[in-house]
C-alpha cells in the first residue's frame, strides 16, 4: 500500500506504437480497484496476455502506478484507503445530465463547520475550494464527452457525479486554479502576436470562457483549433485580497490535442504584478 495518501492522482500512457488504443483489462481487476482502494482505471496500449493480466494483477495490490507491461505503461487512479463516500458529511448538488456548455456551475454542501475547504477532483485534476457557511460553488471547465466530479475533505467523499458534455474537441485546453483570494490571471500569447487574456477574451479563436476574480478560480482558456506556430502561457498576480500581498500557490492543468497530451504544471506567485510563464508548445 502507499504510504501516502493519493487523492485521485491520475496518470495516462499511450503505446507509440499505436497512439490511442485501449488496453483490455479483465473485470476482476477493475472491481478490485473500485471497492478495495475507491479508484478507477485508466490505461491505454496494447492488448496484454494472460501471462501479464497476472502481473497486473498482482502489482495492482501494492502500487498506485505499474511500471511498463510488454512496452506499455499501465496506470489507474487510486483513492487513499482512509477515503470513504458518505453523502452525509458532504455531497455535491446534481447536475444535469448532459450539456453543450463548456463549463457548468457546481455547488455542495459540507456538514463538519470546521472545514475551510474542500478537494474538488474533475476528471482526475485536483484543486482547492473554499467552503463558507458549509457550502461552497465554483464553475468546472469540461471536456467532450464523460466528465466525472467529486469533493474530498479530511477522509470523506461525496458520490462522484457525472454529465455528458457535447461540446466540440479541442486543440487547446487550459484551467487556472489557486489556492484563497486574490486575482490571478490565465494569458495565452498567440503566435500571430495576439493575446488571450481578461482584456482580450476571444482572439483568432482562443477564448477565455471562465475568468475569476474573487478566489481559488478557476480560469479557462480553451482553443479548438489552433494556428500554426509557437504558444505561450503564463500567469499574473494581478491583484491581491489584503496587504501586504501574499504569496499564492498556483495550478495550471495544459490538455493539447484533444487530450493527447496532459499536463500538470504548479509554481508560487511571490509579489503582485508578477507573471510567471507556465508552458510553451508549438502548433502542428
Amino acid at each position: 500500500m502507499p504510504s501516502r495518501a493519493l487523492i485521485e492522482k491520475l496518470f495516462l500512457a499511450e503505446d507509440r506504437d499505436c497512439p490511442g488504443a485501449f488496453v483490455r483489462i479483465d473485470e476482476s481487476i477493475t472491481s478490485l480497484l473500485r471497492t478495495r482502494f475507491c479508484g478507477r482505471l485508466s490505461f491505454r496500449g496494447a492488448n496484454l496476455t494472460s501471462r501479464e493480466l497476472k502481473r497486473w494483477r498482482k502489482s495492482a495490490h501494492g502500487s498506485s502506478i505499474v511500471g511498463t507491461i510488454a512496452g506499455v505503461t499501465i496506470a489507474y487512479t487510486l483513492l487513499a484507503p482512509g477515503v470513504r463516500i458518505d453523502p452525509q458529511q458532504i455531497a455535491l448538488a446534481p447536475p444535469p445530465t448532459q450539456t453543450s456548455a463548456l463549463f457548468i456551475p457546481v455547488s455542495g454542501t459540507v456538514k463538519n463547520p470546521a472545514i475551510k475547504a474542500v478537494t474538488l477532483v474533475t476528471n482526475g485534476s485536483r484543486r482547492p475550494v473554499t467552503v463558507q457557511n458549509g457550502t461552497f460553488a465554483t464553475k468546472v471547465p469540461l471536456i467532450p464527452g464523460e466528465n466525472r466530479i467529486q469533493a474530498i475533505t479530511r477522509g470523506v467523499a461525496s458520490v462522484p457525479i457525472k454529465i455528458i458534455a457535447n461540446i466540440p474537441r479541442s486543440d487547446i485546453w487550459m484551467e487556472l486554479s489557486w489556492a484563497g483570494e486574490g486575482d490571478i490571471d490565465l494569458h495565452l500569447y498567440l503566435p500571430n502576436g495576439q493575446h488571450c487574456f481578461y482584456q482580450n477574451k476571444s482572439t483568432s479563436g482562443a477564448m477565455l470562457d471562465v475568468d475569476n476574480t474573487q478566489r481559488d478560480g478557476p480560469e479557462h482558456i480553451v482553443m479548438e483549433h489552433a494556428i500554426p506556430g509557437k504558444y505561450r502561457a503564463t500567469v499574473l498576480y494581478y491583484r491581491a485580497a489584503k496587504q501586504p500581498p501574499p504569496p499564492v500557490d498556483w495550478q495550471v492543468t495544459v490538455r493539447l490535442r484533444d487530450g493527447r497530451t496532459r499536463q500538470t504544471f504548479t509554481g508560487r506567485l511571490s509579489y503582485q504584478g508578477e507573471e510567471q510563464t507556465v508552458s510553451t508548445f508549438t502548433f502542428p
